[in-house]
């Protein structure tokens, strides 16, 4: 099987829309992240 080299162009962009995705269910987490570093 050849390697795809969009796959991990698809594997980030869908790690970013699901980061931003519970960022906006959850604003709380920006502050939970903040208060830890």
């Amino acid at each position: 099987m050849r390697f795809n080299p969009l796959a991990p162009i698809i594997v980030l962009v869908s790690f970013i829309v699901l980061v931003l995705l519970a960022l906006i269910a959850d604003p709380s987490l920006i502050s939970q992240l903040n208060g830890q570093s």
